[in-house]
């Protein structure tokens, strides 16, 4: 930038530079909300999560899971991996990434743990969301993919998968049942058609 200089309309006289501090988009600086999230549980080696949140840089955004023991101290922490093919930031609203392994994989109890996000340049986080571990279950058990208190150990998961096995057999059986009552009354309303019209012909 320059002044005016002895003679009118003529700047000749510089000035020395001077640094504002920097400007960001507002967008980018608005509190970090996570709006939607498509599990809150994973097994204890992780695995793949959805978020939905407001407008994030995807360079200055990272996905961080901790766990608190019973006096608020915090006992393990952990980064989502966000590159690709792990993860992946989509249109700066949305991320996508598989959840980082518990630190201990051998759990046999659900384990209450936290999840965030946080803003890499000025560290600000958003509200915290409770994210459980589950032990994973050697019978590929379905109840275990999505949180359910009740199943936590593998006993319970077996015995929880055989009675859903149980409970399919039995509507197949019931379903069978039913096809078979529906042929047997189509043969009896068949049967008795053709013992009307053979009475017919026979006093016509």
């Amino acid at each position: 930038m320059f002044l005016e200089g002895p003679e009118i309309d003529k700047f000749e006289i510089p000035l020395e530079p001077v640094i504002s501090d920097p400007i960001y988009d507002k967008k980018l600086l608005s509190k970090l909300t996570i709006t939607d999230i498509s599990t809150n549980c994973t097994i204890a080696s992780g695995g793949k999560v959805m978020i939905f949140c407001n407008y994030i840089n995807e360079d200055d955004i990272e996905v961080l899971f901790f766990e608190y023991d019973e006096k608020g101290v915090t006992q393990w922490q952990s980064l989502a991996n966000l590159k690709s093919p792990f993860g992946e930031v989509h249109k700066r609203v949305g991320l996508s990434f598989i959840a980082p392994s518990y630190r201990d994989t051998n759990i046999t109890q659900v384990v209450q743990c936290f999840m965030q996000l946080r803003r890499i340049s000025d560290q600000q986080t958003s509200d915290r969301m409770i994210f459980y571990y589950l032990p994973v279950c050697d019978h590929n058990c379905p109840f275990v993919k999505y949180y359910h208190l009740n199943e936590t150990n593998d006993i319970k998961c077996k015995k929880k998968f055989e009675n859903n096995q149980t409970h399919q057999n039995l509507n197949i059986e019931d379903k069978q049942k039913g096809t078979n009552n529906f042929i047997v009354l189509e043969q009896q309303q068949n049967l008795k058609l053709n013992q009307n019209r053979k009475f017919i012909f026979e006093n016509f």
